[in-house]
């Protein structure tokens, strides 16, 4: 596949990714009922959003620096996303509430995200400059 292919292939990737994220975060908190946020939080299908969240953040850095290697994209979607659960901390009402009630089950979910968003990395990365290394090889 030529190389322009490829690059046009992961901006759409990067973008179809933040609709989905921009969405997400739109019907969570302006749609979504109460009896659906409860199933939300019961069964983790945030996690899903975390995956993709480090995947886009993964395709970001991957457009700006094709040199990064895994443990470099890893760590800037480390940096990334403890940068957001702060903000999300400090200015989500939401959060604060859950942390100040369940300060047990928030650490859970914090470090649950940071995981999901960084499987995310992982796979975009395999998906592509992975993929690309073995071809090569």
């Amino acid at each position: 596949m030529s190389l322009i292919k490829e690059r046009n292939q992961e901006k759409l990737f990067v973008v179809v990714a933040l609709v989905m994220l921009v969405a997400w975060e739109v019907f969570v908190k302006f749609f979504a009922s109460i009896p659906i946020l409860h199933l939300i939080v019961t069964f983790q299908l945030d996690k899903f959003f975390h995956v993709i969240g480090g995947a886009f953040l993964a395709g970001v850095f991957l457009l700006l620096s094709r040199n990064l290697q895994l443990l470099q994209t890893l760590l800037l979607v480390l940096v990334f996303a403890v940068f957001f659960e702060v903000l999300e901390f400090l200015f989500d009402g939401e959060v604060i509430d859950f942390f100040y009630n369940r300060p047990d089950l928030w650490v859970g979910d914090l470090v649950g995200d940071i995981i999901a968003g960084l499987a995310g990395a992982v796979l975009y990365w395999k998906a592509t400059l992975g993929r690309k290394k073995v071809t090569q090889a």
